[in-house]
């Protein structure tokens, strides 16, 4: 490690205190050790940007989760501070990492439109559903039973069974 530190300094050292063509050595290895960093940088914040609506959706999802299922883990005197900072924090990495690779998969698809129509509502239900199914079960628990309707339930709990997006339609064909 040290030796890509002092050859990292070496070339910033380069580009401050060199001659012209020191400088320009520098600068043209410094671009081309950085540049895959930052067109990852780029994509990352270009997609960030575009889908920002998603994101808070499934950060406040994941809040509300956590504030609901502390509530009642309060209420049913089950609460402790450790498990309940654990369960924040794996809810939250397995949310994001399957978020990731679902996104991901939209990629590779790409060409096939309707595949990735498809793809993208049901890995993002997907990824909303898991914090919020669990959010729905807390106010399930809290309001004794009676939010959501248990047909709510029962179609969250079916849909996370077989991703049948024809759980969630109310018209019913003859």
């Amino acid at each position: 490690m040290k030796t890509i530190e002092k050859y990292m300094m070496t070339l910033i050292n380069g580009l401050t205190e060199g001659t012209f063509k020191i400088k320009m050595l520098s600068a043209f290895q410094l671009s081309v050790i950085s540049s895959p960093f930052f067109i990852i940088w780029e994509k990352i914040t270009d997609w960030t940007i575009s889908n920002h609506v998603y994101i808070l959706i499934v950060i406040s999802t994941i809040i509300l989760d956590w504030g609901f299922g502390t509530w009642k883990h309060i209420k049913k005197k089950t609460f402790e501070f450790r498990a309940n900072a654990r369960g924040l924090i794996t809810k939250t990495f397995l949310t994001f990492g399957a978020g990731i690779l679902f996104e991901e998969l939209h990629y590779i698809v790409h060409e096939a439109d309707f595949l990735v129509v498809t793809l993208t509502i049901i890995t993002r239900l997907i990824v909303f559903l898991y914090p919020a199914s669990s959010a729905f079960k807390n106010i399930y628990v809290l309001s004794g039973e009676k939010f959501p309707p248990k047909a709510w339930m029962d179609k969250l709990n079916s849909f996370s069974e077989n991703l049948n997006l024809k759980e969630f339609d109310t018209i019913k064909n003859d």
